[in-house]
């Protein structure tokens, strides 16, 4: 039997679905991934997190909090198998790229082990969290296994090597690398 044209298939995609609940772990990529028109993969990524510009690329797996403090500028490419602990808000600039296996991390704990954790009066414990941002700026490339740590900034036009743990902040137009992460050079042609 001959088919004039492939069959078509819609699913409804609503926000209970996608996020499943507030504080749960969502892998974003399966999801993703499973959708294959550009615009329902828009939908979706809209619906994950708490802004995305235009032409925004994000490859599965994508793992992420709560997504709702993340927000991505125009033009901006998230390789496959990110992971962005979004506990605090994750700005990514526009015309960014980051590469593969890059974390990002906002949310701090304690040094001291007495003061990590605390008990309420009917017994149950709860580990005490508080966040930073982290800012990545505009034209920024930062390279496969990075890892952000909280309160970081990333300077417009930066480039952050491969591998590197970021600790503190970088300068617009710096070329840095390492652990921990240091700026090498500084470029002045796109600032």
């Amino acid at each position: 039997m001959k088919r004039n044209s492939p069959a078509k298939y819609t699913m409804p995609v609503t926000l209970n679905f996608v996020r499943c609940s507030i504080g749960l772990k969502i892998r974003c990529g399966s999801i993703i991934g499973f959708l294959r028109q550009t615009k329902m993969k828009k939908r979706v990524l809209d619906m994950l997190v708490g802004a995305a510009g235009k032409n925004v690329r994000v490859n599965q797996p994508f793992y992420v909090d709560y997504g709702s403090n993340i927000f991505i500028g125009d033009n901006s490419f998230i390789n496959l198998n990110c992971t962005l602990l979004d506990t605090g808000k994750i700005t990514i600039g526009k015309n960014t790229l980051i590469g593969p296996d890059v974390k990002i991390y906002t949310a701090v704990h304690a040094k001291e082990t007495s003061e990590r954790f605390w008990e309420e009066d009917d017994g149950a414990v709860y580990v005490k969290t508080w966040t930073q941002p982290v800012r990545i700026g505009d034209g920024v490339w930062i390279g496969g296994g990075a890892i952000l740590l909280p309160g970081v900034t990333i300077g417009d036009h930066a480039v952050i090597g491969a591998g590197s743990v970021v600790t503190e902040s970088i300068p617009a137009g710096a070329v840095a690398c390492g652990n921990p992460c240091k700026v090498k050079k500084r470029r002045e042609a796109d600032i």
